[in-house]
């Protein structure tokens, strides 16, 4: 694939989006038996690797070497007039009615054949997975006052703390010459842990009197307020897998319940997601709301919100301090969103439709579906 993409002059960008892979198929589907045996017999000849280091810029689809071109062109020729112009266009147009113009304008097709013809949409598989882990593998320290106020600790290393972080310490008043001590080190390094703390400039805990005497240190203690996730040894870890996002509606709002592995040993949740709350205090799920529809990864998802343009892609998680839903553009192109990804909040969304995408990328409502469970 690589030499006849070069030989037709096609350009392969994977940073770009997934649709390398329809160019790739493309090439493939256009390669005759006759074209494998050539290459078989270049190959042997070793004119194979000729062709590659120079006679196309990988670059610019620009012809180098217009003498191993033309002899390629009689052995390799096009697979039809205007084929690389097409496939261009077809990998790079969305719109409709724009591509079937530019198709139109090379006469390789009869009019009705250009009236059904669409752009690119990448088919993925939905992720409608049962396990997982259920929960992260660090787990979070929590004494009985720091229960009581719903908060944990966590160690952080020497290297990697900053200033504003010494006043999350646990004890200060229990540990006050270490802190200062900190405090003085990361201000005569300007606040660079990494080099302030470096190896061969270790930090010795102060004695009662003040002096560095102590055991070297390399990491602290410090307090996190609030942390939701699932109580292990005496402390909290924080939920792993989500396997689903469930979805209901009540009053003209659509409410979030996210499903984690975790859930099979308690049973299904009854919570949605309340924007800027903790998960005890998540609103609680009756006969009033009525179920839509479960979110799994890679579900294709349609969110409509006032006065803005619908948004459509795939599916690829929540967030559960807001409520807004990660959509992937359909064929991850990284210019879309940030990251490449939307993130619109679905609560007050005018529409939030759901719909399955076959393997050749047509797309179809889904059919209305029971709330099921996590045997």
């Amino acid at each position: 694939t690589s030499f006849l993409r070069a030989r037709w002059g096609l350009i392969k960008v994977r940073d770009e989006s997934d649709r390398h892979h329809a160019l790739d198929a493309v090439v493939i589907a256009a390669c005759s038996h006759g074209m494998v045996k050539r290459m078989s017999d270049y190959s042997r000849r070793r004119e194979l690797r000729q062709v590659a280091e120079g006679f196309v810029d990988v670059e610019t689809g620009e012809i180098a070497n217009t003498v191993m071109y033309d002899k390629l062109k009689e052995h390799f020729p096009d697979p039809w007039p205007h084929f690389r112009d097409e496939v261009q266009v077809r990998l790079k147009i969305d719109d409709p009615k724009l591509l079937r113009e530019e198709l139109a304008r090379f006469g390789s097709y009869a009019p009705e054949v250009i009236a059904q013809i669409k752009g690119v949409f990448v088919s993925r598989a939905p992720q409608r997975r049962s396990g997982g882990a259920a929960h992260k593998e660090t787990v979070y320290g929590q004494s009985e006052r720091l229960k009581k106020e719903g908060g944990v600790t966590e160690k952080a290393a020497l290297l990697s703390i900053t200033v504003k972080d010494l006043a999350r310490a646990i004890d200060p008043h229990r540990n006050e010459k270490l802190y200062l001590a900190i405090r003085a080190r990361l201000d005569a390094f300007n606040g660079k842990a990494d080099k302030a703390f470096a190896i061969d400039n270790p930090l010795r805990k102060p004695d009662k009197s003040g002096e560095p005497t102590g055991p070297v240190v390399r990491t602290i203690t410090l307090v996190i307020d609030k942390l939701s996730g699932l109580p292990v040894r005496h402390g909290i870890a924080k939920n792993d897998t989500m396997l689903r996002v469930d979805v209901f509606t009540k009053a003209g709002k659509f409410h979030l319940v996210p499903v984690y592995v975790h859930h099979r040993a308690t049973g299904l949740p009854n919570r949605a997601i309340i924007q800027g709350r903790d998960e005890d205090e998540w609103m609680l799920i009756d006969e009033s709301f009525a179920w839509c529809f479960s979110l799994y990864p890679n579900d294709l998802v349609r969110v409509v919100q006032k006065g803005k343009e619908a948004i459509i892609g795939y599916f690829s998680g929540c967030d559960r301090a807001t409520g807004a839903i990660g959509l992937w553009a359909q064929d991850r192109n990284v210019s879309s969103g940030k990251d490449g990804l939307h993130r619109p909040s679905v609560k007050t969304a005018l529409q939030v439709e759901k719909f399955h995408v076959d393997v050749l990328g047509n797309i179809f409502p889904a059919q209305p579906e029971p709330r099921r469970g996590l045997a």
